[in-house]
């Protein structure tokens, strides 16, 4: 498993990941994807992660979790997780609710809560998500991925 970011752990900050992946299939598919990266840019440091899902007819679950180390220090350290329930509504197309968390080095949790759609064109994947619904705090986010 190979990945690479930008401005996810922060602004002006790159990240690359490496793992391995592991499949159980059957009618209950899991996958587990422990992985270690680095961040560098505006932040740096070391980024233990793991990715699970699990899929079962038409439900799916996927969570990803990374904790940052950050080279300046245990004041800039954080945990952050995403994680997504959803259904197949049709063909290509899945939607539901999610989820992510931040907390920072001796703080509270921060979560945000959401909705989700998700289109799946070859080999072009994407999604909308819609976080913090009826406050004055709300936002959404659109994301493209293409896989390889």
């Amino acid at each position: 498993h190979l990945e690479a970011r930008y401005n996810y752990e922060d602004i002006n900050t790159a990240s690359v990941f490496a793992g391995k992946t592991w499949k159980k299939g059957g009618d209950l598919l899991l996958t587990l994807t422990p992985m270690a990266g680095v961040a560098f840019g505006n932040s740096n440091g070391f980024l233990p992660g793991l990715e699970c899902s699990a899929s079962y007819s038409k439900i799916n679950f996927y969570s990803e979790n990374e904790y940052m180390l950050d080279f300046k220090g245990k004041e800039n350290y954080f945990f952050y997780s995403w994680t997504q329930l959803s259904a197949n509504t049709f063909k290509n197309m899945q939607a539901g609710v999610l989820a992510q968390t931040l907390r920072w080095h001796k703080t509270k949790f921060d979560i945000d809560r959401g909705i989700y759609a998700e289109y799946v064109l070859g080999k072009f994947t994407f999604d909308v998500y819609y976080f913090d619904l009826f406050t004055n705090y709300d936002f959404a986010v659109a994301s493209l991925t293409f896989e390889f």
